[in-house]
This record gives structure tokens, sequence and C-alpha cells, in this order.
């Protein structure tokens, strides 16, 4: 039998992030992220037959994403962390309750294709906050924001599209396709792509 050998693509930066209203259904488009780490929170159970591991049981219950940007617009923290908003002026309050959005972010291969992925039922769980003197350094800003990723009635995740996985000869979905609107499923997948 003949060896394949098989080259793959890699990763070379991450792209834009996407917020979606999951009330207006309006998505933006934010282009400052430095780095998204992703966390999966699972339910993780060994079983054992006949004096061995026979099987391993494991159950995604949540994800929680690290999101390291220049910044996010100070209006979308300020709602998704369920402050009250008037005008300019906001407050935090211990009632404070998280409101639910969609996140993506796409992933671009050194071949120039990407992925693109949406969370279709998110909360930001803290955004922290710590600002240093400016000196004569070039200023390099980063904010970190944390946000959960929980599952939907039909227990998805996360759905994701690899413009490396298409078939020769189909037209991929492009990110501005993707992210027109929050997907839940990948079968709405493929009617963006229709």
């Amino acid at each position: 039998m003949t060896l394949k050998n098989v080259k793959p693509d890699y990763w070379v930066s991450v792209g834009n992030a996407f917020f979606g209203d999951l009330e207006t259904g309006e998505v933006i488009s934010v282009p400052s992220i430095k780095q998204v780490g992703i966390k999966e929170d699972k339910a993780e159970q060994k079983l054992y037959g006949s004096g061995r591991v026979y099987e391993v049981v494991s159950q995604t219950t949540s994800t929680e994403i690290t999101v390291d940007a220049i910044a996010l617009p100070q209006d979308l923290v300020n709602a998704y962390l369920g402050r009250t908003i008037d005008g300019a002026a906001n407050e935090q309050k211990t009632t404070d309750r998280l409101k639910e959005f969609a996140y993506g972010y796409s992933i671009m291969y050194a071949s120039g294709k990407q992925i693109f992925k949406w969370f279709p039922r998110c909360q930001m769980t803290s955004a922290d906050e710590s600002i240093s003197t400016k000196t004569a350094d070039a200023v390099d800003p980063n904010r970190q924001y944390v946000i959960v990723s929980m599952p939907l009635d039909s227990n998805v995740v996360r759905v994701e599209y690899d413009q490396t996985l298409e078939k020769e000869g189909e037209t991929p979905i492009t990110e501005e396709k993707f992210f027109s609107k929050v997907l839940k499923s990948a079968a709405e997948v493929k009617t963006v792509a229709a």
C-alpha cells in the first residue's frame, strides 16, 4: 500500500469579530481583535469494563471564549453586561442581568482560506480593566473580555464553516455571507450558501 502524504494548511491570524443581536437580527463587525482563546467546559467520565477503560464519555456543557482586543464598542459591552444606560451615562448595579447575544469570528489560513464560527447564544461575564500611565514607549492597547457560549434548545453550542473542507469545484461561502445573520445549525449554513 502506498502512503499518502498530506500537508495540512495552518492558521496564521484571527480575523474580525461579529456580534449578533438576538432580538433584531442585526450583526455588527468589529476589526479590533488581537487574540481569541477557546476553553470547552466538559462533563467527562471514564467507563470501565473487564478491567480496562471501555469508553470515555464526554459532553460539552458550555464554551468559555476569551477575547483580547484593542477595544470593543463600549455601548455593546454596557448593554451585554446589563447596565442601566441613559445616553452617555450608565450605572452598574448589583441587580444587573446579563443580556444574551451571538458571537462569531473568523480565522485565516496561510493559503488565504478561512474558518468562520458562530456561537449563537452567549453572555459576557466580565470585561477586565487595567490602565497604566502613558510613557515614551509606543502604545499597544489591549482589553480582555470573557464570553460564555451556552447551548441552544437543540444542544448546539457552535456552528462552524471551514473553507478548506469545501469540495473541489464548489464555491466557498464568503465571510460576508456567513456572518450576514446569526446561524444556529449546520443546515442553516447550507441555506446561506444557496
